[in-house]
């Protein structure tokens, strides 16, 4: 099932506002960049107090694109975030997260062995509603990628 445009969701809103912002920081100002550093901070802490752990896969996936957020800012690559907007516009309108898929390769967010299969199922396999991890490990519901 396609999961794409969910104006329903809080979610898709926080990526679309954090996009837009990354964009901002692009084409007009590093401000925007700035704002797109703060606004993945109040989605990491929201969906940890909602998850309730902070180790929440959602939690987890913000950490992480946090870390690519301050790591392109503060090396002044540009390059960095014209990638994290292409990911970032592919999850918004497909549903298709690459930061979530490689976030579900971490030791702790598998049930089972690393494997080639594996890595090439989660890496290639078609955006589908939930997150990533529930396909891997229906035991942890977190559907907020």
């Amino acid at each position: 099932m396609f999961q794409g445009i969910d104006i329903k969701s809080l979610v898709w809103w926080y990526w679309l506002a954090t996009v837009i912002a990354i964009m901002v920081g692009l084409i007009y100002s590093s401000v925007g960049f700035l704002f797109a550093m703060a606004l993945t901070i109040w989605q990491g802490v929201h969906l940890a107090i909602k998850q309730g752990h902070v180790f929440a896969f959602s939690v987890q996936v913000r950490f992480w694109y946090l870390l690519f957020l301050t790591f392109a800012y503060l090396a002044n690559f540009q390059f960095m975030f014209v990638s994290m907007t292409i990911a970032t516009w592919a999850q918004i309108i497909l549903g298709y997260c690459i930061m979530a898929r490689f976030v579900a390769l971490h030791p702790w967010n598998l049930n089972q062995p690393l494997s080639l299969g594996l890595v090439k199922e989660i890496v290639f396999s078609a955006p589908k509603s939930g997150s990533i991890q529930q396909r891997l490990s229906p035991i942890q519901q977190d559907d907020n990628q």
